[in-house]
């Protein structure tokens, strides 16, 4: 028979109790897409900040096989308390062993929702760069980060790396040629302030490929460049 959608009446009362929360934890390992998307990212984050790591992970073995890349989008919420509470960032020893269970499809997926968490936390909901870099993330070739020290993103792919300040700064983006930016620019991206890096990429103008300032058609310019470098390829 046809389960009941999770009404919010229903949910704050199971969650109330011990075992109200225990049938909400089993619940969301077996749920369909659709009872996903109708639960929401308040919904379903309110059931798993019940759960411990064990049942984050059968949660997430479901969560990846029902549902489709695009779909994980919405769930900022969820995918930044998974990340925060259980498998940490990509790269770092943390996320390889959270996911050392893991196929490659299902590990992709779980990128893919974290590369979403920092392109919402690098732009916000209001910034228009946050639409545009996006549509960009299906052809990076890692997911992207945030240097905190000099508050800017990261993105990178096949042959380069783009460089953006967040929306709490703002300024040019500049690209470089992957090498270029291993060798001469990652580690100040990662280590000065945001007046100091400014300076640096000014100075370092032989080492960039192009630098876009946000005005006019912008978008229209930074796309004719990466579609005619094969970024998008």
């Amino acid at each position: 028979s046809k389960s009941r959608p999770l009404t919010n009446w229903m949910l704050n009362l199971l969650l109330q109790f011990a075992l109200g929360k225990y049938c909400l934890q089993y619940h969301i390992t077996s749920m369909t897409q659709s009872e996903y998307k109708a639960l929401g990212d308040d919904g379903l984050f309110a059931i798993l900040n019940t759960c411990g790591v064990d049942e984050i992970q059968l949660f997430l073995k479901n969560f990846f096989r029902k549902c489709d890349v695009s779909d994980l989008q919405p769930f900022r919420k969820c995918g930044s308390f998974v990340r925060d509470m259980f498998s940490g960032r990509p790269g770092t020893d943390k996320f390889k062993a959270f996911v050392s269970g893991y196929s490659s499809t299902m590990t992709e997926k779980l990128k893919k929702w974290l590369s979403y968490l920092v392109v919402y936390e690098a732009f916000g909901e209001n910034d228009i760069r946050l639409s545009f870099w996006l549509k960009y993330l299906p052809f990076a070739t890692e997911v992207p980060y945030i240097a905190q020290s000099s508050e800017s993103f990261i993105i990178r792919f096949s042959n380069y790396t783009v460089l953006e300040f967040t929306e709490k700064t703002m300024g040019p983006l500049y690209v470089y040629e992957n090498a270029k930016f291993d060798k001469v620019i990652k580690w100040k991206a990662l280590k000065l302030t945001n007046s100091r890096l400014r300076a640096e990429l000014l100075r370092c103008e032989k080492e960039r490929a192009n630098r876009i300032e946000h005005r006019g058609d912008w978008q229209f310019q930074t796309a004719s460049y990466l579609s005619g470098e094969k970024i998008t390829q």
